[in-house]
């Protein structure tokens, strides 16, 4: 893993995001994101490859043994689902939605802040702050979040962004899709991307198709993962019919 740094982080916020397990309902399942803040840059990735990669990047400086490393990445491994990784670039006004797809990472590029919300008078609290409802319909679903005034970034998780204040919490219309934020905290590492991730850039639309593809069709692509700190093989049959854009 070879880091890109972009600038300081201002703050950090880790997000639970919550699907389907399966096509009935009876299950739910679990996965832990990590949003970087800039000034300039936002990064949205997996927590588990910000914990790994935070390993690496220290291992020349304190000098960390490759075994000892991979033992402490063990150990660090969080529950993810595989979710797109976006850089986000506020001053340029773009951002880059990327994926492994297997051995491959593609991805394509569009405006950021696209997202059109309409804010309500309705307010709670989470996480100790007061927040304010907005409503927005994005990519085929029909989201609702909350956003925090007081912590002034228009940054969210995923593509949810673009609101006068942090987003902690969002969720579709359907109550499938849900994303919770776990922690915010001040930024004390790099906003970074990763130099080996490089995508091979798509259209959109094509993007869309072959992501769907992957996630309706795994075995097309692979016949199986490695699972668990045993490195079992298992197979990998489950599809993922719960994605967050549909058009």
């Amino acid at each position: 893993m070879q880091p890109i740094f972009l600038e300081p982080a201002l703050l950090e916020c880790v997000y639970d995001f919550s699907r389907p397990a399966d096509d009935d309902n009876s299950q739910t399942e679990n996965g832990e994101y990590i949003l970087q803040i800039g000034k300039r840059y936002a990064v949205y990735m997996t927590y588990s490859s910000y914990r790994s990669d935070s390993v690496f990047i220290r291992q020349k400086n304190y000098k960390i043994e490759a075994m000892e490393a991979l033992r402490i990445i063990g150990k660090y491994r969080r529950p993810s689902l595989g979710l797109n990784t976006i850089v986000r670039d506020n001053q340029e006004g773009k951002q880059i939605i990327s994926a492994l797809f297997v051995n491959k990472n593609y991805g394509y590029t569009e405006p950021s802040k696209q997202v059109q919300w309409q804010l309500r008078k309705e307010s709670k609290q989470i996480l100790g702050y007061i927040c304010k409802e907005a409503r927005c319909s994005y990519g085929g679903r029909t989201w609702t979040a909350w956003y925090a005034p007081d912590i002034a970034v228009t940054e969210g998780p995923w593509k949810l962004c673009g609101l006068p204040g942090l987003v902690l919490e969002a969720e579709d219309e359907s109550g499938k899709l849900r994303f919770q934020a776990i922690t915010v905290r001040k930024g004390k590492e790099q906003v970074y991307r990763r130099k080996t991730d490089e995508p091979q850039i798509l259209s959109r639309a094509k993007y869309l198709k072959l992501y769907r593809d992957f996630r309706e069709n795994p075995d097309k692509y692979y016949g199986f993962e490695m699972e668990g700190e045993s490195g079992v093989a298992q197979q990998n049959s489950r599809k993922n019919v719960y994605l967050l854009e549909l058009k």
